[in-house]
């Protein structure tokens, strides 16, 4: 008897364990998206429905194929779309581990009446190892006016659509890729609903680490155009008080299935007259300021630059950027000056003229071997000219100083880069490639005798990454770089080795969860300016030369970062620690009441950081996000000490014709081990109405927050000084954007170089 109740127990044991097992089992289940041709459709979204609501979603990667792990047993509905083409939907019960066959997906010629489900495209976040995907809402896609406006959105993102510019939430500015490479103000022409996804890559491979230090990419995927097609726009946004501010923009292009050419032009002008305040303390003598400057600048750059289809597997394209930049301004402040007992009075004033102008140009082609290796070559020419000419004086009781100023700066700068990338099946991708650059600056001072100063530079640099990519619950990326570099600055040779290791980690937990970690070390080349062993500074009481034998600063980083969406929600909880070690810094001492500067590699320092980021989609009519950080600093025995907090926010919100944009940030004090600055707080407010598709109007107000000053702090022994600048106002502005295309069905890929490549700008102290 007891061992026939021990058999019922077990068996019924047995069958419970196999009911939960059942009941908690989960299933993959796999696809993959074709065109006629059999040719697969990348960038396609794919989502499960039940009772249109949204239980999980995937986008096609490259080769058409999407993935759909963890899934429970249950009865759903398969909705495939893509824009130009007839959407698919079918009905489909998930109760095992299977492959779907083929969908082919058919060109739609026609427009599609409006079709609403509660399972939104912009619901669908995609997080790997080192990257985020975000989706526009089709609201955003249809109604924006161009690029910017739509990418309002993206959570992490602090675009000014005044400006026209996009910065990450840390204040820093991201490498902006257009289907994985650059194309310098292409965003000016991109058609909003061109863009497929929108992914943001925090933790780039080595592969970007290479001449320039890029610490984030926004990657843009935008759809591939078949048919002849065309596009152009018109931008201008005016300051209608005493024009201090304006900028006007204009995009052309024009392409079909084979080939495309684009060209931009953009005018950007400040004329402001600022107040300013200045304090000295050398030693003994002290030196107390106020007055004014006056500045007015104008930028124009015009873009130009094409693509071509060879064949299936060749492709090319190339660009060309014209910049120039001419800047005038004089100043005149009042104040006193002494070393002891009675005061004097003394009045400072100069006036300058600074142009700085620039050509780059650009080649890049790809040869496709398979869908698995693929063969890319960069060439890059730049050319960087600037000059500045004028004079400054100091009169007082005591004495009288005046500096005259003509100098000029020219550089030439050459890259070419080569990147194999190639894959094992669909588990593992790898690049491999080398960078190579060089470039030569003269600096000719032509008030002193001595000879042009000449800036030699040969880097070579290689690079190796692997990225996962079976789309498991584990994901990792991992890269190496090598930098081999060797600098000649004013016969000072000098050769430096440095390695360049990214890794990035990341486990999903279930659809809406995420914990990345993140680890890297950038290196940053000490500028030329720093290098350069001339004085440069036009105070007499202030002395300012490079040092010719600095070295890279290191940065070694290491951050966890957490990840939930949910439908219209976005968490984004982050920390991490950062270890600066050679840190170059402003140092100098003071002799006879005169401040020699320069600047030298001066140990290390380190500080931990902390924040969040949040975003709400509020339906059809717009969204929110705000976020904040905090950072703890940690010096040692540095006349500044204290901690950062920085608050950012933005609301858009639209209905039917009328739209209104707010956005704001401000960032807390900022240190370096011999300084302290308080920027100003950025913000602004945008008031729309679109009278047509392709035209609207808008009023804009600039920096209705009350903090419109920059204030700086350095201390360095007996060398102290303070500088205040009022840089903005209240400014309200008018203007309006044209936006015109033809109507196409779909969008061909096309790629262009990217290019951070400067040359030197003169700053005078």
């Amino acid at each position: 008897m007891v061992i026939y109740i021990i058999m019922n127990r077990a068996i019924l044991i047995f069958l419970l364990t196999i009911l939960t097992l059942y009941a908690s089992a989960q299933y993959t289940v796999k696809g993959i998206v074709k065109e006629k041709g059999n040719k697969p459709l990348a960038d396609v979204t794919v989502m499960l429905l039940s009772k249109d609501s949204l239980i999980s979603g995937a986008v096609t990667d490259k080769n058409g194929v999407f993935k759909f792990e963890n899934m429970k047993a249950q009865s759903c509905q398969l909705f495939i779309s893509s824009l130009g083409y007839k959407e698919i939907r079918q009905n489909m019960k998930i109760d095992r581990t299977f492959s779907l066959p083929a969908f082919i997906l058919e060109e739609d010629a026609k427009v599609l009446s409006e079709i609403t489900v509660s399972a939104k495209r912009s619901d669908l976040i995609n997080s790997n190892a080192n990257s985020t995907t975000f989706h526009l809402s089709e609201e955003a896609l249809k109604n924006s006016s161009d690029a910017f406006e739509a990418l309002r959105e993206v959570p992490k993102l602090m675009v000014n659509p005044i400006e026209k510019t996009i910065k990450m939430t840390d204040g820093s500015s991201p490498l902006i890729l257009i289907n994985g490479v650059s194309r310098p103000s292409y965003l000016q022409t991109l058609d909003p609903s061109d863009i497929t996804a929108v992914e943001i890559i925090e933790n780039p491979s080595a592969r970007y680490r290479g001449n320039q230090s890029v610490n984030c990419i926004l990657n843009l995927k935008v759809k591939r155009k078949q048919q002849t097609y065309t596009n152009a726009r018109l931008y201008s946004s005016q300051n209608i008080t005493k024009g201090h501010y304006g900028n006007s923009s204009g995009a052309f292009e024009m392409g079909n299935s084979k080939a495309s050419v684009f060209v931009n032009a953009n005018h950007f002008f400040w004329n402001d007259d600022q107040a300013v305040e200045n304090s000295l303390h050398n030693g003994n003598m002290i030196r107390n300021t106020a007055g004014r400057m006056k500045n007015k600048s104008h930028s124009i750059d015009v873009n130009l630059g094409g693509d071509w289809l060879i064949s299936d597997k060749d492709y090319m394209s190339y660009g060309i950027k014209l910049w120039y930049d001419p800047i005038h301004y004089t100043n005149n402040e009042m104040g006193s000056i002494n070393s002891e007992i009675p005061s004097y009075a003394i009045n400072i004033s100069g006036k300058n003229k600074y142009n700085y102008n620039s050509n780059e140009y650009f080649m890049y082609y790809k040869h496709q071997y398979s869908d698995l290796k693929v063969l890319e070559l960069t060439g890059r020419v730049g050319n960087y000219n600037s000059d500045i000419s004028g004079w400054r004086e100091e009169k007082s009781d005591i004495s009288n100083y005046r500096s005259d100023i003509d100098m000029n700066n020219s550089k030439w700068s050459y890259a070419l880069e080569s990147n194999y990338s190639f894959g094992i099946k669909e588990m593992l991708g790898f690049d491999i490639g080398n960078n190579a650059y060089h470039q030569q600056m003269n600096i000719d001072d032509k008030k002193d005798a001595f000879p042009k100063f000449t800036y030699k530079e040969w880097r070579d640099y290689a690079y190796l990454s692997a990225t996962s990519q079976s789309g498991s619950k584990f994901s990792y990326a991992a890269s190496i770089g090598l930098d081999m570099v060797f600098t000649n600055s004013e016969n000072v040779s000098n050769h430096y080795i440095n390695f360049v290791p990214t890794l990035s980690l990341a486990y999903r937990f279930n659809q809406h969860n995420i914990l990345k970690f993140q680890a890297n070390r950038n290196r940053q080349s000490p500028s030329v300016s720093s290098l350069n062993p001339r004085n440069v500074s036009t105070d007499s009481l202030y002395i300012s030369t490079g040092n010719p034998y600095l070295k890279p600063t290191i940065d070694n980083q290491i951050g966890l970062r957490y990840e939930w969406s949910y439908k219209a929600l976005f968490v984004n909880p982050y920390i991490k620690y950062d270890y600066f070690t050679d840190e170059v810094e402003a140092v100098g001492k003071t002799v006879n009441d005169i401040y020699y500067g320069t600047y030298e590699n001066i140990g290390s320092y380190r500080f931990l950081e902390t924040g969040l980021s949040t975003g709400v989609r509020l339906g059809q009519i717009g969204n929110f996000y705000t976020g904040m950080s905090y950072c703890k600093n940690y010096y040692k025995n540095f006349p500044f000490s204290g901690n950062t907090i920085s608050l950012y926010g933005s609301l858009y919100l639209h209905y039917q014709k009328a739209s209104i944009s707010i956005y704001a940030n401000t960032q807390g004090n900022r240190y370096t081990q011999t300084s302290k600055s308080l920027n100003h707080c950025e913000s602004g407010a945008t008031f729309a109405w679109k009278f047509s598709q392709q035209f609207s109007a808008h009023m804009n107000l600039r920096y209705f927050m009350p903090s419109y000053s920059n204030k700086t702090w350095e201390k360095d022994g007996s060398h102290e000084s303070y500088n205040k600048t009022i840089t903005n106002h209240l400014m309200p502005m008018i203007g309006f954007s044209y936006y015109f295309k033809n109507s196409v069905n779909n969008n061909r890929q096309k790629k262009q170089l990217y290019s951070t490549d400067e040359g030197m700008r003169i700053n005078l102290k």
